[in-house]
């Protein structure tokens, strides 16, 4: 079942659920509070929304790998999205929220938000500055687990050539999930990445990155005669290099070609570790309204 609504119905459908449902205070609260706010906003403004109510199946709602269990429920989503265009500079945002009520788990009902705002701006005919801030947050109502991220971003693209492209980026992400301990860490990546266009249907690109992971409230471990492992204690600190070669046709079919690497260096024996990716995909037409996604990936991941 599904219903595209114009920008006052949503403002009603948002006043309307935050009246209705009787919701824990504290993340909730100030998501709802946010979307009445984005649907105001909407009504002054060329904002655009959906509202979808649809009915899902899950087949192992608790993820076990022994006794999965099969629920069923309903689920509700709204979203609101705009961008603004000028000559030099785009401006866009986009807000999506979720919520799963399920009708055999209670405690496995929740709420899922993500929320991202960007822009792009042209320095000259060759050179783009572009920045992006996201946000993506999963909580439980009959629970303390919960799990969320916010990542900040900035990009320098520039492009020398006719058939050469470089961005420089620099990203900035925290990530923090409760489940009786809260666990945070905070990433830190430099990336340069290049994409070479031989013709408007191949391509080749390549990625390379560097950066630290730092936790909080996660101690790091050591191991004591080859067998048991022990806390340090003080906090984990990773380092990283990553890697990536991606090869693309694109044609009546779609043809990729990846192989990449990861290597951490940690200050505890278990977040070290070197892992090798290689990927095949082939994508195409299959009739007039189908298309079909095949993909043979192996990864090798060993650690310390």
């Amino acid at each position: 079942m599904y219903w595209k609504l114009n920008v006052i119905n949503i403002r009603y459908l948002c006043v309307r659920l935050r009246k209705s449902w009787s919701i824990k205070p504290g993340f909730s609260n100030h998501l709802f509070f946010l979307l009445l706010l984005a649907c105001y906003f909407s009504t002054l403004s060329a904002w655009s929304g959906q509202f979808q109510l649809s009915p899902y199946l899950d087949s192992n709602v608790e993820e076990s790998l022994s006794n999965p269990d099969p629920t069923y429920g309903l689920k509700l989503r709204g979203n609101l999205n705009n961008q603004i265009s000028r000559p030099r500079w785009r401006l866009y945002g986009d807000l999506l929220g979720q919520t799963f009520l399920d009708g055999k788990f209670r405690d496995e009902r929740k709420l899922v938000a993500n929320m991202e705002f960007g822009f792009r701006y042209a320095l000259s005919s060759r050179v783009n500055l572009m920045g992006r801030l996201s946000h993506f947050q999963k909580t439980f109502y009959s629970q303390s687990r919960s799990y969320r991220w916010t990542e900040y971003g900035t990009y320098l693209q520039f492009s020398p050539l006719h058939k050469i492209t470089t961005w420089i980026n620099y990203i900035r992400k925290s990530t923090a999930f409760r489940s009786g301990n809260t666990i945070r860490f905070y990433e830190d990546n430099f990336e340069i990445r290049g994409r070479y266009t031989f013709n408007p249907r191949l391509s080749l690109e390549g990625i390379a990155s560097s950066g630290s992971i730092a936790y909080k409230d996660y101690e790091a471990w050591d191991v004591e005669s080859d067998t048991s492992l022990i806390m340090l204690g003080f906090d984990q600190n990773d380092k990283f290099l990553r890697g990536l070669f991606h090869f693309r046709y694109q044609g009546k079919l779609i043809l990729g070609i990846q192989t990449g690497f990861e290597s951490v260096t940690s200050n505890s024996v278990i977040g070290e570790f070197e892992q090798m990716i290689y990927r095949i995909y082939l994508s195409g037409r299959w009739g007039s309204s189908n298309f079909y996604h095949l993909v043979l990936q192996r990864v090798n991941k060993d650690y310390r």
